[in-house]
């Protein structure tokens, strides 16, 4: 792994005589703006802010954007109903 990345293998067992190869996939789990200290679509903070949260948005979305790094980007979100 580079460098301040860590490496997520998963297993899978392939069909029968089918080649397995290695794949590099990038894993974006729960960014909301509510996890933010700054920046968020309303100008305030998160209700769940975390703070020195709101630089990590570029590193993310310059490796969402160089998709020739990755062979698979998933990207995952909490939904929450009104009044939950």
């Amino acid at each position: 792994a580079r460098s301040g990345y860590s490496t997520l293998r998963v297993l899978v067992s392939p069909a029968e005589g089918d080649v397995t190869e290695e794949k590099a996939a990038l894993v974006i789990i729960d960014v909301q703006d509510c996890f933010l200290d700054e920046g968020t679509r309303s100008g305030l903070p998160g209700s769940l802010s975390v703070g020195n949260s709101y630089p990590i948005i570029g590193v993310i979305n310059s490796l969402k954007e160089k998709s020739c790094l990755f062979d698979l980007v998933i990207k995952t979100a909490d939904f929450h109903p009104p009044n939950h």
